[in-house]
């Protein structure tokens, strides 16, 4: 079995609450114990609906963001740092501690970070006919860094997920995630993602390195 530590985070387990522009899902938060509202967390994935047609973000000096739309288009305006268009599954990465607005309604995913961390966000598309193979524990650290914490998200479609070993570790559907912790002694594994249905599938990583 797998020594890497790993939960899967059902749909049922996110916690909404309203903002000023729609509402929000936090899917993770690390430490679990930290809470968004004190800011006393090292990173946090979460969902948001746009509901405004135009919407001012809430500033979060010390913290970085990765922004990606999931349904719909949202423009995003940093004053002084560009105005960026995003379609579905594109995604901008800013300060939190810039002044940010947003035009269009929209539903987008969120991973807020601490700014001294690394972090970075990609999409997987799980075919239909074959696995998704994803090699965990191999993303090198830099000095000061010890873990890597991946996030799978299912935006689309459904998939289950296997270890190296192949053991089937869980099913994921849409709104599901899947949250790993990996040390940096820890050497490289296998994973794969495999489609569990006959539509598409599509899963967002995020990882972030502490």
């Amino acid at each position: 079995m797998s020594r890497i530590e790993w939960e899967r985070i059902g749909r049922e387990r996110r916690r909404v609450s309203r903002w000023s522009g729609g509402t929000t899902a936090e899917i993770a938060i690390h430490p679990a114990t930290s809470q968004y509202a004190a800011r006393n967390f090292a990173w946090r994935v979460s969902t948001a609906t746009v509901e405004a047609e135009r919407t001012d973000f809430t500033p979060l000096d010390g913290f970085s963001r990765i922004l990606m739309v999931l349904e719909n288009e949202l423009t995003l305006h940093h004053e002084g740092h560009g105005t960026y268009r995003l379609r579905p599954y594109e995604q901008n990465a800013f300060e939190g501690g810039w002044r940010t607005s947003s035009e269009g309604r929209a539903t987008d995913f969120n991973l807020i970070y601490d700014s001294r961390l690394r972090a970075r966000m990609s999409v997987l598309e799980v075919p239909g006919e074959a696995a998704l193979v994803a090699a965990v524990g191999s993303l090198p650290c830099e000095e000061g860094e010890h873990w890597i914490h991946r996030i799978w998200y299912t935006a689309e479609g459904s998939v289950e997920a296997a270890d190296a070993g192949g053991n089937a570790l869980c099913r994921l559907d849409a709104g599901d995630a899947l949250l790993f912790a990996v040390h940096r002694s820890h050497g490289e594994e296998s994973w794969s993602l495999r489609n569990a249905a006959s539509g598409r599938a599509v899963v967002i990583e995020s990882v972030v390195f502490s």
